[in-house]
Order: C-alpha cells, then sequence, then structure tokens
C-alpha cells in the first residue's frame, strides 16, 4: 500500500518503544526524505525499521552526550529529565529512530542528503 504521511507514526509507534515517544512531531520532513530514498510503501518502511531494528536501539541506549549537549539538554528541559532517560538507556525520539535507520540503509548517502537538507556542508 502507497505510504502516506499519516501512516509513518503508527509503524513508528508499532515498533519502538513507547518511552521514545515523547516529541509530538507531523513526519512531514521525514516523509519527504522517506519518498527521496523510494520508501514509498506501508511494507517498505516497516521493513526498514524492522531490519534497522535492534542496530537503532542500541545506539540509542548507547549515547554519550558531552558536556555542553548535557547542559544544553538539562536547562532545556530539566536535569531530572535527561538524567532519568540517560539512566533508562533512551535518548532518541521516534523521528531521530527513523533517520537513524534511514541512515543504517543508506550510509553516506544519507549523510551527504541530510546535510544537503539541513545546509550544512559536510
Amino acid at each position: 500500500m502507497i505510504l502516506t504521511n499519516n501512516d509513518i507514526f503508527p509503524i513508528l509507534k508499532a515498533t519502538f518503544p513507547a518511552q521514545n515517544n515523547y516529541f509530538p512531531h507531523s513526519y512531514a520532513d521525514e516523509f519527504k526524505d522517506l519518498i527521496f530514498f523510494k520508501i514509498d510503501t506501508i511494507e517498505k518502511l516497516t521493513e526498514l525499521v524492522t531490519k534497522h531494528f535492534d542496530a537503532v536501539m542500541a545506539e540509542d541506549a548507547d549515547v554519550d552526550l558531552d558536556e555542553a549537549t548535557y547542559d544544553y539538554f538539562c536547562d532545556e528541559m530539566g536535569k531530572g529529565v535527561i538524567d532519568a532517560r540517560l539512566d533508562a538507556g533512551y535518548w532518541y525520539s521516534f523521528p531521530a529512530l527513523l533517520r537513524l535507520a534511514l541512515e543504517k540503509e543508506f550510509g553516506e548517502k544519507y549523510l551527504e542528503y541530510a546535510y544537503g537538507r539541513d545546509g550544512y556542508d559536510d
């Protein structure tokens, strides 16, 4: 079945842990990313996130924030929230987990695309 923007969240919700669902998001940008990489059906998206689930979740559990990033997020969200997430072994929200899966699937091609999308030279 053809993928629509509205299909993304239910697939992520069915795949990833509920604790990572903490960032309300429209998925409009991620939908564009998926279509660019020809992830254009529900089946292809399901396959992508399922295929890379273990690697993405391992990366999520192994986040090591540098001091400046830690301090920034503590100021933004509160030290207790940040410490609880890190102690529980999760960091990334659903949109970030999806982008990690795209990176795992497409490697350097995805990174080049993402840097261009976000306006970075390298």
